[in-house]
């Protein structure tokens, strides 16, 4: 819908995931290899689930590549998501980590977006796709693509990553085996 608040919406799909039915529903659908079939409205949980979910925030060892641009040895998920992200050109330097969990709770919430689910080798997962029209001018990075792409953990319970794609052909996806829960006309998906 063209006419939607923000807010309103990005509420209501919260206090749908507080439902612990819905979930176990939705990671028994990623969990099906791609033969697990969707009600209609098991897209609005899975949007639900994913706008409410934080960002890891364990700490970890920042990867040498990226210690020039924090500054320091360990930094939290989050943080190494942002850097990287910065360090594509997905994101603006300066992103507050902040703005980067905001888009990635936003994406899922979009009225465009495309949401699936899958298992991977790091166990089951919720992803969206939507176009990244909705990224705010002064977070946009130089090589920010067409399409911001973000993850959802059951394992963790929380958003695993978030980055621009050009297209699906540029994602380590197993499309035979995901469960479409929302599927919007401009989303044609690859043939396996």
């Amino acid at each position: 819908p063209r006419d939607y608040h923000p807010e309103l919406w990005r509420a209501f799909l919260r206090a749908l995931a507080a439902l612990p039915e819905a979930r176990a529903h939705l990671r028994g659908l990623a969990e099906s290899r791609g033969q697990g079939r969707p009600a209609p409205r098991d897209w609005l949980f899975a949007a639900g689930e994913m706008v409410r979910a934080p960002f890891n925030r364990r700490g970890r060892s920042v990867p040498e590549e990226l210690r020039p641009l924090l500054g320091r040895e360990r930094a939290t998920s989050l943080e190494l998501h942002v850097a990287q992200r910065v360090m594509d050109g997905h994101l603006a330097p300066g992103t507050p980590p902040e703005v980067y969990e905001g888009l990635c709770l936003e994406a899922p919430a979009h009225p465009e977006a495309a949401l699936f689910a899958y298992a991977r080798d790091q166990g089951p997962v919720l992803a969206a796709l939507a176009p990244a029209s909705f990224i705010p001018e002064e977070a946009r990075g130089p090589r920010l693509k067409a399409l911001w792409f973000v993850v959802y953990s059951f394992h963790s319970g929380t958003l695993a990553t978030g980055y621009s794609v050009r297209d699906l052909s540029e994602l380590d996806v197993p499309w035979d085996k995901v469960v479409w829960l929302k599927r919007p006309p401009w989303l044609t998906p690859p043939s396996p």
